[in-house]
C-alpha cells in the first residue's frame, strides 16, 4: 500500500526512515483515512480504513519535497511491533560496527611489502628505473659494458637503486621513507618489489587504455624526452630527472646539464 495524502508530512523524520522499520496506523473517522505515524511524527495517510495498528516499510521514494512509502500491513501486537523495531535498530548498529572492523582487518592484512610499495618515493624510483633499463637495452656503450663485465641485471638494478636513494638522501637526509627503502634494498628485495610494481602498473595501464579508445582525452599529451649525458654517458630522461632552471636541459645524476651552463 502506498501513501496518498502527503500534505503536512514531517519531512525531517520521513527522510531518516528505511525499509524494515515499523510505523503506526491510526484511523480518522472524520475524513475516512488512516494516518501513518512514526513516533508521533506524521508521514501521510492511506485512503481507506485499515484494521491493523502497524505496518512495515517495504520501500520509499524521494519526491520533489516529500517522501512516499510502500507499506505492508501487519497484524501484530504492540509488543511485537516494538520487538521488530528494536531488531531493526540492532541490525543497523551491528552493520555500522562491522564496517570499521572490516577496514581494520584489511589494513592488518597488508604486508610490509605492500606498505613499501605505497610510498611515493618508491613509485618515483621504480618508474625511473623502469625507463632507465629500457633505455639501457638500446645503448651501445651499455651493451659493451655488459659484454665485458658480465654484470647481472638484478645486481645492476640494486646498485642503481642505491645511487638514487643516496641522491634523494642528500636532499632529505632525515627521510624515514628513504631509510626503509635502503634497508629493503640491502636485503636484496627492493628490485623484485619494483618488478612487481611494474607488472601491476602495466595491468592498470592496459585497462585504462581500453577506456581511452572510446573517450579520447582533450588534454595535451605529456612528452618524455630521453637522451644521454654528454659527460658520463648515462641514460637520462625528463621523466626521471629534473630540468635546469637556467638552460632547460635535463640535469644528470652527475650534476651536468648543458656544456656551457655553469
Amino acid at each position: 500500500m502506498e501513501l496518498k495524502k502527503l500534505i503536512g508530512q514531517d519531512v525531517d523524520v520521513a527522510k531518516t526512515l528505511r525499509p524494515g522499520q515499523i510505523v503506526e496506523l491510526v484511523y480518522n473517522q472524520d475524513d475516512n483515512m488512516t494516518g501513518v505515524f512514526y513516533k508521533n511524527a506524521y508521514l501521510g495517510s492511506l485512503p481507506a480504513k485499515v484494521d491493523s495498528k502497524y505496518a512495515k516499510i517495504l520501500n520509499y521514494n524521494k519526491l520533489v519535497s516529500k517522501y512516499n512509502f510502500d507499506l505492508q500491513v501487519l497484524n501484530i501486537s504492540t509488543e511485537q511491533a516494538k520487538e521488530m523495531e528494536d531488531e531493526y535498530l540492532r541490525q543497523k548498529t551491528r552493520k555500522l560496527d562491522e564496517k570499521p572492523k572490516t577496514e581494520k582487518v584489511i589494513e592488518q592484512r597488508k604486508t610490509e611489502e605492500d606498505r613499501i610499495m605505497e610510498l611515493s618515493i618508491f613509485e618515483t624510483i621504480a618508474r625511473a628505473l623502469e625507463f632507465h633499463l629500457e633505455a639501457r637495452k638500446t645503448s651501445f656503450l651499455s651493451s659493451l659494458h655488459d659484454l665485458f663485465f658480465k654484470q647481472d641485471e638484478v645486481e645492476y638494478g640494486e646498485e642503481w637503486i642505491q645511487e638514487q636513494i643516496n641522491r634523494y638522501k642528500r636532499l632529505n637526509p632525515n627521510s624515514e621513507s628513504l631509510k626503509r627503502l635502503e634497508v629493503v634494498n640491502r636485503g636484496g628485495k627492493l628490485y623484485s618489489l619494483m618488478k612487481k610494481y611494474w607488472s601491476i602498473r602495466k595491468v592498470k595501464q592496459n585497462s585504462i587504455s581500453k577506456v581511452e579508445i572510446s573517450t579520447p582525452s582533450l588534454r595535451k599529451p605529456y612528452i618524455v624526452r630521453s637522451t644521454y649525458c654528454w659527460r658520463c654517458k648515462r641514460a637520462i630522461s625528463s621523466d626521471s630527472h629534473h630540468k635546469c632552471i637556467r638552460c632547460k636541459w635535463i640535469v644528470c645524476s652527475c650534476g651536468a646539464c648543458s656544456n656551457g651552463c655553469r
